[in-house]
């Protein structure tokens, strides 16, 4: 019996991961986070032990670590922190995951490369949906490209989705600040939740505003990909609150508030008094334009719908990855972002049984279903 420790279990991402592996065959799974009693009650609920551990108490995490094969780190917001948690894992010989989605904490954990694979350890950052599913999604539409021209994504969820503090912390952080994109070969600078554009999802969800957004893909995606061009945009699904996050963006950049990180629970609250307002229906899009090996223009577009649990998606990767992991199935040590690790067969396999699908549009334009 190998035992997996999910740090921030009961939350709204790691709650996901820690039930789907607790009815993993040959798998013991333990709940670890600061609050006992809401710990305590999910963990039951599963069949998985709670274990409480503060991240600002080291000897915690190392009581935490203790009998522990795998420990996957589900307790955002990553922006803004080290790697401590991995470093930890590395010291006590215990294989590493994470959900994190900020740039510079994805794409440092090669620094870590070589201690890990001295440990014989395989520690991997961004477990989550970007980059390990919008990467499984580019290197599907990719396939037998000589040129990549243009990689653009885009996230929208549903409004009625739950979100948790550390999801609202992530925008918080990135709110109105530069960061660099790679458009035509170069380095340009972008704010975060800035330049607003429509993008046109699949049915159910049609037409959503959304704006730039930092993630790693912006860094990793042009040297893996040999794109020319990389965006990533994200929006929710209603006005109110696009126009809101970008006013406060537009004021985070003329210096005219302090970093609202802090606020993250008091916008949750906020936010939940519009939880009833549109639907549960969320989409990751992504188009890529290149050349076939004809050097004939090709314009591929798919697309993951979210029809009814939405924070299923970016779960999915670290429970792929860890059962793989835990099962000995090709994952080498070594430190590395989650790119290329898993492809879109198995994570729209994985998701099907939670009203995830994945379309794909055809040379006409129209959106058929992904046949997996």
């Amino acid at each position: 019996m190998r035992t997996v420790t999910v740090l921030g279990g009961y939350g709204v991402f790691g709650a996901r991961v820690s039930r789907a592996l607790a009815s993993t065959d040959g798998l013991a799974v333990r709940v670890a986070g600061r609050h006992r009693e809401r710990g305590l009650g999910f963990a039951d609920a599963i069949g998985a032990r709670m274990v409480v551990c503060d991240l600002s108490q080291p000897a915690s995490l190392d009581a935490c670590l203790d009998g522990t094969d795998l420990l996957i780190h589900a307790a955002g917001p990553f922006q803004g922190h080290d790697h401590q948690v991995a470093r930890a894992c590395i010291r006590a010989g215990v294989h590493y995951l994470d959900l994190s989605d900020a740039r510079d904490f994805v794409t440092s954990i090669v620094e870590l490369d070589s201690s890990a694979r001295a440990a014989d350890l395989t520690v991997v950052s961004g477990a989550s949906t970007a980059p390990a599913i919008t990467g499984a999604m580019v290197s599907h539409l990719a396939e037998g490209l000589q040129s990549i021209e243009s990689l653009e994504i885009t996230l929208s969820p549903g409004n009625q989705n739950p979100r948790g503090s550390a999801t609202i912390a992530a925008i918080l952080s990135y709110l109105g600040r530069p960061h660099r994109v790679w458009i035509d070969g170069e380095w340009s600078v972008r704010h975060g939740w800035s330049g607003p554009r429509a993008a046109r999802f699949p049915e159910p969800i049609g037409t959503r505003t959304v704006y730039a957004c930092e993630v790693p893909d912006l860094d990793l995606f042009p040297r893996e990909y040999g794109a020319h061009t990389v965006r990533f945009h994200a929006g929710l699904e209603l006005a109110v609150l696009n126009r809101s996050l970008a006013a406060l963006g537009w004021m985070r950049r003329r210096h005219l508030l302090p970093d609202l990180r802090g606020m993250a629970p008091l916008f949750r609250r906020a936010s939940l008094l519009l939880a009833r307002l549109g639907t549960r229906h969320g989409g990751l899009l992504v188009r890529v334009l290149g050349r076939d090996g004809a050097g004939a223009s090709v314009d591929r577009r798919a697309a993951l719908i979210a029809d009814a649990d939405g924070p299923a998606t970016p779960a999915a990767p670290a429970i792929l990855l860890a059962r793989k992991l835990l099962a000995g199935d090709g994952l080498s040590p070594g430190a590395r972002p989650a790119t290329g690790m898993l492809t879109l067969s198995e994570l729209v396999t994985h998701l099907a049984p939670t009203g995830t699908h994945c379309m794909v549009r055809a040379e006409d334009g129209r959106w058929e279903s992904f046949d997996s």
